[in-house]
């Protein structure tokens, strides 16, 4: 039971660290094949910030997140638990 509780933590651990790499995808993707995380850094400009645009983006970006967890938060409790010490 510990084994799959170690797999599913991990499996959101990777999920939440490749969803984060901002400056990778900056450097190595086009305007064409662009992340989420870099469409909404392009909504910062030089002489204007459109903050409506950005929160909006970052909230719509946040969903796939919070779905992944609301899913896997037994496993998340459970692996989390499973090392602990009764006394």
């Amino acid at each position: 039971m510990a084994r799959r509780s170690l797999s599913s933590t991990g499996s959101v651990y990777i999920f939440l660290t490749a969803w984060d790499e901002l400056l990778f995808a900056q450097v190595l993707t086009t305007e064409a094949t662009a992340t989420i995380p870099v469409g909404i850094r392009n909504f910062v400009g030089n002489y204007q910030n459109r903050y409506d645009l950005v929160m909006a983006a970052a909230t719509v970006a946040t969903l796939p997140v919070l779905v992944v967890f609301f899913f896997a938060q037994r496993q998340l409790i459970q692996g989390l638990t499973a090392g602990a010490v009764k006394g």
